[in-house]
């Protein structure tokens, strides 16, 4: 019998038997406890996910208008197809379908659908912006793929586009890290996110919050019953400074051009128009029968993507001549009536400065009249540059203006700490007559000048 088998047994290997026995129940205790109590939650959502469904609603984003009512950026009915991963049974066999009535590379399809999966039960963007024909053809199938339904969305629309394009911005489907970081916003996989411009700057105002229906489905994934909805909320109109006729105005001028076009209230400083080329057409981040233009957006070696007006650094020239004689007559440097003579170039060293034109005895009004390059030499020379650093930024030089736009750049102002952006150099007497005039390291933004 048992007694006596284990009255046999060593003492030693009894002790074996009996701590494997404890550690085989412990396991099994741990195992139970692990999953009924610490995953319990989950296997009850996965349970209740089998049967119930979260079609999320996309919020139609607000509109953007100009000053004048005139509609410059507006969100259209549009249409998109989603998959739940749970309900698709023959996968290969949809993306083989989908890919012959979007006119699409299945092996794009499946990327399309593991960058976009969450889980087995949150739906899957798989394509947008339909047309009627694509539709039909989708629906006529659907007893195929139970898992697979049509959805109304919006797609973005800019009536100018290029000629608005680096004001408004352009929008894109949600990223990964968007989704995580805006979700308390009520962002979903089916929103669109401002990228750039106004579109990025106002992208909360603009966006809304997202709904959803709850429905029930049976084991084919139909519809059984709804259970619960929460409306979309849509976003904000806003309404710009710009002037559509101007925008396009200026975009007009730079036509073949790279550069920046800027019109500006002096009495309030509101921004009438603001242009940059080379642009690009916002139409083509949110059409998806154009979507293979943004490839060569990127490529352009030209960086049409990048806004000259606000990021552009460029050296403000004669237009900071003005900003010298102020600096000077407030520092005592000079007065209204002190001149020098210009005989179209200044010797420093061996070297020659020159001007545009022999003015002759010049005071500091007749300086800025004709733009005199030597008259701001001497002033160069009688100045130290932290004080022209200091009044430098008095004018807003050195700063971003605060615009409401994203991405603004804040030019650079040489002091005597730190010559040029890469760092400290010793200052030399020709760096002060560069300085002067306003070139060299002393770089500004369009937006600063104007």
């Amino acid at each position: 019998c048992v007694g006596n088998f284990l009255q046999h047994v060593p003492p030693m290997r009894l002790k074996i038997i009996r701590v494997i026995f404890s550690l085989g129940f412990a396991l099994l205790v741990v195992t139970l406890f692990f999953h009924q109590v610490i995953q319990g939650d989950y296997y009850r959502a996965l349970s209740k996910n089998n049967r119930i469904r979260v079609v999320p609603l996309e919020a139609r984003r607000g509109a953007i208008y100009d000053r004048n009512g005139y509609l410059l950026a507006e969100s259209r009915l549009s249409y998109n197809v989603l998959g739940i991963p749970q309900d698709i049974e023959n996968f290969d066999e949809l993306m083989g379908f989908l890919g012959r009535v979007l006119g699409a590379d299945p092996a794009g399809l499946r990327r399309t659908w593991q960058s976009r999966r969450l889980n087995p039960f949150t739906p899957v963007l798989l394509a947008d912006n339909l047309t009627r024909e694509q539709i039909f053809a989708i629906e006529e199938e659907r007893f195929r793929f139970p898992g697979v339904w049509i959805e109304k969305g919006y797609q973005r629309r800019y009536a100018l586009g290029q000629a608005a394009a680096h004001v408004l911005g352009y929008v894109g489907k949600i990223s990964v890290s968007e989704r995580e970081e805006l979700k308390e916003y009520g962002i979903s996989q089916l929103s669109v996110t401002g990228k750039d411009g106004v579109e990025k700057f106002y992208d909360r105002e603009l966006g809304g919050s997202s709904g959803g229906l709850q429905v029930e489905v049976n084991s084919r994934g139909e519809q059984v019953r709804l259970l619960g909805v929460r409306d979309a909320n849509p976003g904000e109109d806003i309404t710009l400074t710009i002037d559509a006729r101007l925008q396009s105005f200026a975009a007009e001028i730079l036509s073949g051009r790279a550069g920046a076009a800027i019109v500006m209230d002096n009495d309030n400083g509101e921004i009438l128009a603001m242009a940059s080329a080379p642009a690009f057409d916002p139409n083509d981040f949110t059409d998806r029968s154009r979507s293979r233009n943004i490839s060569h957006v990127f490529s352009n070696p030209q960086a049409p993507l990048f806004n000259r007006a606000l990021r552009g650094r460029f050296p403000p020239g004669s237009v900071f001549k003005t900003l010298m004689a102020a600096a000077a007559l407030s520092e005592g440097v000079i007065d209204s009536g002190k001149t020098f003579f210009c005989s179209g170039s200044y010797q420093l060293g061996n070297r020659t400065f020159g001007c545009t034109h022999h003015h002759g005895e010049q005071n500091v009004t007749e300086s800025l009249a004709h733009s005199c390059n030597v008259y701001y030499y001497h002033l160069g020379l009688l100045m130290k540059p932290d004080q022209i650093r200091h009044y430098a930024q008095m004018f807003g030089l050195g700063s971003p203006t605060g615009i409401d736009l994203p991405y603004e750049d804040s030019g650079f102002v040489p002091g005597s700490w730190k010559k040029s952006p890469a760092g400290y150099e010793a200052w030399a007497q020709g760096d002060m007559l560069n300085y002067a005039i306003g070139q060299g390291n002393l770089l500004s933004t369009p937006l600063q000048m104007v």
